[in-house]
Formats: C-alpha cells, structure tokens, sequence
C-alpha cells in the first residue's frame, strides 16, 4: 500500500515542477495530496532551488519517506513514521487536512531564502540522500504543526 501511494505521487508528480525550479507544477492544493504530497513538494520546491544539483523527484522520494517530519507536524511518529503513512491516513480518512495552516505553513517556507540557517540544516548537499532533516523547515511556522490532524 505505501509503494503504491509513493508511486501514485511520483507518477503523478515527477514530471511537473514549481515556480522556482520546474515553472509546469500547479499541483493539488486541498484532499489528500494537499496534506501530505503538497508539504513534500512545498518542501522539494525551497530545497531544490536552494541546491540546484538535486534532483526534484529525488527530493519528493526522500522527504516523503524522510523520519522527523510527522513528529514535526504533531502527528504521532509510531502511527505515521513518515508523509507517506500520512498520506495513506489521509486517504483513508483517520487523519484531515487544514487547509488554511497548510497554505500558511506552505507560504513560510516559500518566503525563506536560500541563505537561511533553517534552509541549510534541512539539507546537505554532502549527504545526497538522507532527508531526515527537512523537519527542520516546519520550524519556520507554528501553522505547520497543525496542517494533518487526526
């Protein structure tokens, strides 16, 4: 169930972009994918533009399988380790989406710059693959931590 919904998103995704890096993503805004792949792509968005040598779909792929972000957005961490089993709780209608603090949560991290410290420590660009840090963007807004609730 989890490869499948990670591959719906890919699939649906991989080929669309954001306004810093990729000018074609106009992606989902509300339902399930605004809850959870619409956090991963505000996310890929800021930390793609900020580091060009990686890869959009990459980044999608590993922050939607990344720890620390549920916990970050106040969602219990053994239920929905990652935005994936999120995604899953949101389809399956054990977890909702606010769309207003994801629209709030989703502008803070848009307005942060490349050079902001929180920006740096989401991502390293020496460790490629681990996006176990991109929680630290849910940092810049107390709106992140209520846009999925059970």
């Amino acid at each position: 169930m989890k490869r499948l919904a990670l591959v719906l998103a890919l699939a649906l995704f991989t080929s669309c972009g954001t306004d810093t890096g990729n000018p074609g993503f106009r992606g989902p805004t509300s339902g399930v994918q605004g809850g959870s792949t619409f956090m991963a792509h505000t996310m890929c968005s800021k930390l793609s533009s900020c580091n060009p040598s990686l890869n959009y779909g990459t980044c999608l792929s590993g922050v939607l399988g990344a720890t620390g972000i549920t916990g970050a957005m106040g969602l219990n961490t053994t239920t929905y380790p990652t935005l994936n089993d999120a995604y899953n709780g949101v389809a399956s209608g054990l977890l909702r989406v606010n769309q207003t603090t994801l629209d709030q949560c989703s502008s803070a991290i848009a307005s942060l710059t490349c050079a902001s410290s929180t920006v740096n420590g989401a991502y390293s660009i020496s460790q490629p693959a681990n996006f176990n840090s991109t929680y630290q963007l849910l940092s810049i807004s107390g709106s992140c931590q209520n846009t999925i609730s059970p």
